[in-house]
């Protein structure tokens, strides 16, 4: 199994979060915050980048739902119309209007 790293900046100081772990991201007032798996926890972190920024990142794992979110897709758990569900209780993410039938497809395309 192939392990990717996410290289950030948190406080002066880079981490790699391991990419498998990451269970979505968020972006809110030039800020983006990071939601990481950490042993059954949601531990969040908080950096200055951009959804631009980590575009490549987004691949057959990671999907954009809303303007303001990409998740990955190993941890939803069900999608009902315009919401998410994540997986161990993690919560319920908005999906935008205009990306429900997209986000919908490539969620049913990726769990098979």
């Amino acid at each position: 199994m192939n392990h990717y790293y996410l290289c950030i900046r948190v406080n002066r100081e880079y981490m790699l979060l391991p990419t498998d772990l990451i269970v979505y991201f968020e972006s809110h007032n030039h800020a983006m915050y990071i939601f990481v798996n950490e042993n059954g926890t949601l531990t969040k972190y908080v950096t200055r980048m951009t959804f631009d920024e980590i575009g490549d990142f987004e691949n057959e794992m990671m999907c954009r739902t809303h303007r303001t979110y990409m998740v990955n897709l190993d941890y939803v758990d069900s999608i009902r119309r315009y919401n998410l569900e994540l997986r161990n209780g993690f919560g319920i993410l908005p999906i935008g209007q205009g990306r429900y039938m997209e986000v919908k497809k490539i969620f049913h395309s990726y769990k098979k």
